[in-house]
């Protein structure tokens, strides 16, 4: 079957006068999570607080293995009162719903694959386009808008837009964004994500990290006040102890051989991987990734030593991040 992004009215030349940027978002799995004990079941699997959960505002999360390592991490979005949408990168879809049918059998929800079509979108005229098609737009990061089955969410650290949109009423709305739009691809977004720090776990780095190693409680992913869940006390023992040294960086890398999630990461003089890819891509001979790094080798960053994947690529510089990459502060 055709991706509904090949299908999209080809667009007139008016886009040109509008600072706004169309990506389509192919790599990522919608699961719908619904029933009276659904919000109880997640607040003991997720390490987001489901009470920051409601219609008008979704979270970034994760769902851990008891050792505290992320088995995927994701956005979720609450549509109605017991009705809720889970996103996390299609290589973990299937994983995800094994794990947690481990622990659904006690309560009253269900879990099952969603036909949403996601999207993304940047750019200075972004909210008036949007206001176009939704009756509200997003004002503050983490604020969402539910509109006849569609959500619409603003991500943090000004990385932009994202739309979840029902499968059937999805062209129609695609074809009004890309009419004012550069229609633009999923590489593309996730460089967007990836400058903006918003790393993602999929199959290739899944059960190996705590969520603190990926920043993921500097981008409202982790709450220190909920109570238990799975993997908890080991999340709970990373923050409060002071034993976390490694975090999650952006680098700039040679472009001459791509790296990939999961690629060990190396350090001149080093016997053992110092880190792990998370994300990265390659565009226009410009190569980035974020990566989860020993802090300790952060020197050995800023004297060139550090090395990545089996074709031993050069990690040229560490580029910026739009927030305090240590001690994101418990809530």
């Amino acid at each position: 079957m055709a991706s509904i992004w090949s299908q999209l009215t080809q667009a007139s030349t008016e886009k040109q006068a509008h600072d706004c940027v169309l990506y389509p978002i192919e790599d990522q799995q919608a699961l719908a999570i619904s029933g009276p004990d659904s919000s109880k079941f997640m607040q003991g699997q997720f390490t987001c607080h489901l009470n920051e959960i409601t219609p008008q505002s979704f979270r970034n999360g994760a769902c851990c293995n008891a050792k505290g390592r992320m088995v995927a991490s994701f956005q979720l979005m609450q549509q109605t009162e017991n009705a809720y949408l889970l996103t996390m990168h299609e290589s973990l879809s299937e994983t995800l719903q094994s794990h947690l049918k481990k622990y659904m059998v006690f309560f009253k929800t269900q879990m099952q694959p969603a036909n949403y079509v996601g999207a993304g979108i940047t750019g200075a005229d972004a909210k008036n386009l949007l206001e176009s098609v939704f009756p509200n737009v997003p004002e503050q990061p983490f604020a969402q808008v539910v509109h006849e089955g569609h959500i619409l969410i603003q991500l943090p650290h000004g990385a932009g837009y994202q739309l979840w949109l029902a499968q059937e009423q999805a062209l129609d709305i695609l074809n009004k964004l890309n009419s004012k739009c550069t229609l633009s691809n999923n590489n593309q977004w996730n460089e967007n994500l990836i400058r903006h720090g918003l790393g993602f776990v999929s199959a290739k780095i899944s059960e190996e990290l705590i969520p603190q190693m990926m920043n993921l409680s500097q981008c409202g992913g982790v709450s220190f006040s909920k109570g238990c869940y799975t993997g908890q006390e080991i999340v709970a023992r990373m923050q409060y102890l002071g034993k976390l040294k490694r975090h999650m960086y952006r680098i700039a890398l040679d472009s001459q051989h791509k790296v990939s999630a999961g690629d060990d990461v190396f350090a001149k003089e080093h016997a053992s991987p110092v880190g792990v890819v998370v994300n990265a891509t390659l565009i226009d001979n410009q190569q980035q990734a974020l990566i989860v790094l020993e802090d300790k080798a952060l020197t050995a960053l800023a004297e060139g030593a550090i090395f990545v994947g089996p074709e031993q690529v050069i990690a040229k510089e560490l580029l910026s991040l739009p927030y305090d990459v240590i001690d994101g502060q418990p809530d």
